[in-house]
Formats: structure tokens, sequence, C-alpha cells
């Protein structure tokens, strides 16, 4: 599993301009959706993100609805999991290799983009369980 943080530095200076912090849902979509920051943080303000806090599952649920996002159903996968419907990242990795995927675990959210994973945080590992994704729509 190959993870880099190059793209999420290249948003970092935004989100430290604006003096945020817990926007990792903020920075996910700006980079899965390739938008600009600003723009992804308006609209996770308008859908009840507030300033400086983290991001609920059905405020992310919002934005990935206002762009047409696909939402990745783990039923498929249930089989292949102890746990039913949460894979484990390396399982969604396996079964999703191409394409831009913005994915939640518990308090976290980064973005696959191709098999690779774009994160800042070093928490983030093949056995997280993965508890939300969406799929960019081409």
């Amino acid at each position: 599993m190959k993870k880099v943080a190059d793209k999420f530095s290249s948003v970092a200076s935004d989100s430290s301009i604006k003096g945020e912090n817990n926007d990792c849902v903020v920075k996910a979509f700006a980079l899965a959706l390739e938008r600009p920051y600003d723009e992804i943080h308006a609209a996770c303000a308008r859908h009840g993100r507030r300033f400086a806090e983290g991001t609920y599952p059905m405020t992310q649920r919002s934005v990935a609805q206002e762009y047409d996002m696909e939402e990745i159903d783990f039923t498929a996968l249930a089989s292949l999991t102890p746990t039913g419907f949460r894979p484990t990242l390396v399982q969604f990795m396996t079964h999703f290799k191409k394409g831009r995927y913005y994915v939640a675990r518990r308090g976290h959210a980064f973005v696959v983009i191709d098999g690779v994973v774009h994160d800042n945080v070093r928490r983030t590992g093949p056995r997280s369980r993965i508890c939300r994704a969406w799929k960019v729509k081409d």
C-alpha cells in the first residue's frame, strides 16, 4: 500500500491561512474533487460544518451529494470481512483500484487516487476500518 502526503500539503497552506484545524474532510473533498479549498470549505459550512470543528457523517453525505459523488455500498464486501460492512483499507483498495475516492474512517478522512493513499497523518494504516466512501464520477 503506497501512502503519500504531498497532495495534502498542497491544501495545507489554504487551511492555515484561514486558521483552520480539524478540517481533514474539507481537504479530502478538495483533493478528491480537484476543487479549490475555499469552495469546499464553503460547501461544508452550508451543510452544517462549524469553523475549526470536525465534520459529522451527515454533513459529509450532503457535500458528496451536492457534488454528485457515487456512494460506495460496502454490502458487496460483507462476505470478505468479519465486521460485515466495514472493510479495512487494504480490502477497500483491493476492490476499488482505479478512480478518485473520498474515504472516511472513524475520526478522519483522506483520499485514495488510483490505488495510492493521500493522507497527512501516520495513524491511517492498512488495517484502518473504512466507515464511508464516495467515488468521484468520471
